[in-house]
């Protein structure tokens, strides 16, 4: 009878761990995995990477930059540049603003070592090597017709070869 009642505790303790009429069950994606890395950029925005190509998202995963730069630079000034690496020199694509939009550039720019902006300027430079300065809504500031430039100064003064602008 001990025998019995010692196997009916057991039975019953196992019927107890095991839900009625439930199957295990497997996880599956609502989208597929897309990306390779997702990293957190600036508020609310992801940097993500597939291969060696980046873009942003928002935290609704709605694509901000489509993975397409070759490297998307920190926030500075509110800031950030889209850039893709095109015969030797990284040529500016498109400016992110922290508030998630983007103004696209339609010119062929190139950025050197300067990849910030500096008091709402950027220095760039066309193909022939000419530079100038842009704003943040991708606007010239200081068109491109010097050979040679030094980075904005504080106090407003862009020296070109012989000439000094005050912006």
């Amino acid at each position: 009878m001990n025998k019995v009642m010692v196997y009916a505790c057991r039975l019953l303790m196992i019927w107890a761990f095991i839900p009625f009429g439930m199957n295990a069950q497997t996880a599956k994606w609502a989208i597929a995995p897309q990306y390779s890395s997702i990293t957190p950029y600036g508020e609310d925005m992801y940097k993500v990477k597939i291969g060696k190509q980046v873009g942003v998202v928002d935290k609704d995963g709605k694509i901000i930059v489509g993975v397409y730069a070759d490297s998307i630079t920190n926030m500075v000034e509110d800031c950030s540049l889209v850039l893709r690496f095109v015969d030797g020199k990284n040529k500016l694509v498109s400016i992110l603003h922290k508030d998630k939009t983007t103004s696209q550039i339609s010119e062929d720019w190139y950025v050197g070592n300067y990849t910030f902006f500096s008091e709402g300027k950027l220095p760039v430079c066309n193909k022939k090597g000419r530079f100038g300065y842009i704003g943040p809504n991708g606007r010239v500031i200081l068109d491109l017709h010097t050979v040679w430039h030094t980075r904005f100064l504080k106090v407003g003064l862009l020296f070109a070869k012989e000439k000094i602008f005050f912006l």
